[in-house]
């Protein structure tokens, strides 16, 4: 069983695994990077350390499928064109990872959200804190 956080966001937006991390701490989540990464040309695993412990995710950044939402929800993507898809399997350390990355991501490039690729949209403004909602579930499955 795979899940696939994804993140809609304009090409144009300059992203590095530095900032991101900087986001990530900052939103109170003890993170580093544990290898390097190029948001501009990059696929595979994606290393960080979460609260003192090696993990990460498999990384995929493309371009969006224009078929990927629904016509309704289309007036919301406006110039987001690629998404960054954020995979993880049946590791909970991996997967708080990647929802922590990915929040954070939305918000350093006015991304949209879809925990699991699927809607609702999660907007920018509003990422970190869902994410930080879900912990205490999260927290008892690593446990």
């Amino acid at each position: 069983m795979s899940v696939e956080n994804i993140v809609v966001f304009n090409k144009s937006c300059k992203l590095s695994p530095q900032l991101l991390v900087e986001k990530m701490q900052g939103a109170g989540f003890d993170v580093e990077l544990n290898g390097e990464f190029d948001f501009d040309d990059f696929e595979g695993y994606a290393a960080f350390k979460l609260d003192g412990v090696e993990t990460g995710f498999e990384l995929y950044i493309g371009e969006l499928d224009d078929e990927f939402f629904e016509p309704e929800d289309q007036k919301y993507v406006g110039e987001r064109t690629q998404a960054a898809v954020f995979v993880t399997y049946t590791d909970y350390r991996e997967y708080k990872c990647s929802l922590i990355a990915s929040a954070a991501m939305a918000e350093l490039t006015d991304g949209l959200f879809l925990e699991g690729g699927e809607p609702p949209i999660i907007y920018p403004n509003e990422a970190m804190q869902w994410i930080k909602d879900c912990m205490p579930e999260i927290e008892d499955k690593i446990k």
